[in-house]
């Protein structure tokens, strides 16, 4: 047998296993470059996802604040007095304002307990 045989066929095996491992370095490199890609693409969709749903929440969002501002006197009210109003008061009241003419609603004449019984809806 020829010693430099076999170091030659030992140094052509690890020349192909090398090459493999390099080959597989690369095909690995390439499939992470190609999901980089991917995520990119994806990254964008989500953005404009995120945009749109920012653009459907800010209305909301607004509505909200308005509405805890709103609350806030009231609430602040209720502290104050430590009690619950009686709801037969405002009723009356509601039926002076409304006979009056001078309530907030649309001006037939209605009030909360007539809204309640209707279902909520105006006669």
């Amino acid at each position: 047998a020829d010693p430099s045989g076999v170091a030659s066929r030992g140094a052509s095996n690890a020349s192909k296993d090398t090459r493999a491992e390099v080959l597989g370095d690369l095909r690995s490199a390439e499939k992470r470059r190609l999901a980089d890609l991917d995520l990119e693409g994806e990254r964008e969709i989500r953005g404009e996802r995120v945009a749109e749903m920012s653009g459907n929440l800010a209305p909301l969002v607004d509505r909200l604040g308005r509405l805890l501002a709103d609350l806030a006197p009231h609430l602040s009210r209720l502290k104050e007095e430590g009690t619950m109003p009686d709801l037969e008061d405002a009723d009356a009241a509601a039926d002076a304002t409304d006979a009056a003419g001078t309530g907030s609603g649309t001006g037939t004449g209605t009030n909360a307990s007539d809204a309640a019984s209707s279902g909520g809806r105006p006669p």
